[in-house]
């Protein structure tokens, strides 16, 4: 095994271009909705958790990670049957949840860092 092995894998992790980010959709009163916890790699959107709650307004105050500390945010994404995860990804498409977005929210991490 060469010596330079192991620092060639953590370039490679470092050069890879993710962000997560989280997507709030509300109805029309704006008190319930979904909360979908996401990453952009690449421009590829994965979704990793999908949430459904009566008080948006409470979950947009919650930090993303105390949120998954202090609530139930769903079952993971990859686990639910592929019929489920093709509409959720439609329906998000609908709102503009595609690989355009990811590049940008990519785009705007890289410059906010």
């Amino acid at each position: 095994m060469p010596e330079n092995e192991g620092e060639n894998e953590d370039e490679d992790l470092a050069q890879e271009n993710y962000s997560d980010f989280t997507i709030f959709i509300s109805d029309s009163n704006g008190s319930s909705g979904l909360v979908i916890e996401a990453t952009t790699m690449d421009t590829e959107v994965a979704f990793n958790n999908v949430l459904v709650t009566d008080d948006i307004k409470k979950m947009r105050s919650i930090p993303r990670f105390e949120r998954s500390l202090g609530e139930y945010i769903g079952p993971d994404f990859t686990t639910l049957d592929e019929r489920i995860q093709t509409s959720m990804t439609e329906y998000l498409e609908g709102y503009g949840v595609n690989e355009h977005l990811g590049a940008f929210i990519e785009c705007m991490s890289l410059d906010k860092d």
